[in-house]
């Protein structure tokens, strides 16, 4: 069985249970019960039989929905043992694509807009803009062709970087050269011992990717993640998406050698592990999921307003 039929399945059985047929039953029961006991009659002592059917009734669907638990517990180390090769696999998608060239890389990101419904990308850039403040420095990765980064531009100052520069090459033609001035652009390698070595550490309050953690396999976003727990200051944010593995289309995504496998409850269970906190979640329909984790601590500034100046002439 292909393991995106099998997630569909763990999908459909995730959400089985008795436990809300129990609570009717019982109520209905005991509504019953209770009405025959209006009046002090009874032949053949049926009321006391019907006391106890009712807790024979009772104890079988407890004993069904512990089978249902057993079998989802059974299914998900079945789902396990058939995800393991995955993992490789999705390495050697992630390998396959290392030397895409940046107008490969920038047309796909146009063409295959992950972000293409305009309410997904308007709720999406929402978050963002809620999250974003002048008062501390913001980076995004792989800022392609500029639909987030214009939603990040009141934070000062503004980090965009990515592994080759000429992946820059649209985001560099969006703002006047004043503003652009402002920008600071980095080229990090992958291959390095520390990826964002270049930095600043404990500085950024919010940092943001889109469309990048989706071609990565799962030791590399730990890498990722590991490193940008550093570059945050107490209580700022990371915002990224990635290819959810605990549903069905993100294991066709894979199993079609387009995203690696990077399974939700991994994903966030490494999160946590490094210290993170998950702020939010989602996983919509049409296949975006994101995450929203946060360092432990309080964000803070001494910023008190954003520098203005004016030239004059003396």
């Amino acid at each position: 069985m292909k393991l995106s039929r099998l997630i569909t399945y763990k999908f459909m059985i995730d959400n089985l249970s008795v436990k809300h047929v129990y609570d009717e039953i019982e109520n209905l029961l005991q509504h019953v019960i209770t009405d025959l006991d209006v009046q002090n009659i009874d032949f053949d002592n049926i009321k006391t039989n019907m006391k106890s059917n009712k807790k024979l009734a009772l104890d079988t669907l407890d004993t069904i929905d512990q089978d249902i638990q057993r079998f989802k517990q059974a299914l998900d180390g079945f789902v396990k043992s058939v995800e393991e090769p995955y993992y490789a696999k999705s390495m050697a998608v992630y390998q396959e694509g290392i030397n895409d060239s940046a107008d490969y890389i920038l047309d796909r990101h146009n063409f295959k807009k992950l972000l293409y419904q305009q309410e997904t990308l308007d709720f999406f850039s929402g978050r963002i803009r809620d999250l974003g403040h002048w008062k501390w420095p913001a980076m995004e990765i792989r800022p392609a062709h500029g639909e987030i980064s214009q939603h990040l531009v009141a934070c000062d100052p503004l980090y965009l970087v990515d592994t080759d520069p000429e992946l820059f090459k649209h985001v560099k033609k969006m703002w006047n050269p004043e503003y652009q001035r402002r920008l600071r652009y980095y080229t990090v390698s992958e291959s390095d011992r520390r990826i964002f070595h270049q930095l600043p550490q404990f500085q950024f309050g919010l940092i943001v990717a889109v469309d990048f953690f989706n071609f990565r396999p799962l030791d590399l976003i730990e890498r990722y993640l590991l490193e940008i727990y550093q570059l945050l200051r107490p209580g700022g944010m990371v915002i990224f998406t990635y290819n959810n593995c605990d549903y069905p289309i993100g294991v066709d995504n894979f199993e079609n050698s387009y995203y690696c496998y990077t399974p939700g409850r991994h994903v966030k269970a490494m999160a946590e592990k490094i210290g993170f906190r998950v702020a939010a979640s989602f996983d919509l329909e049409n296949n975006v999921s994101w995450l929203e984790l946060q360092k432990q601590g309080t964000k803070s500034s001494l910023r008190g307003g954003q520098t203005l100046g004016r030239i004059s002439s003396i």
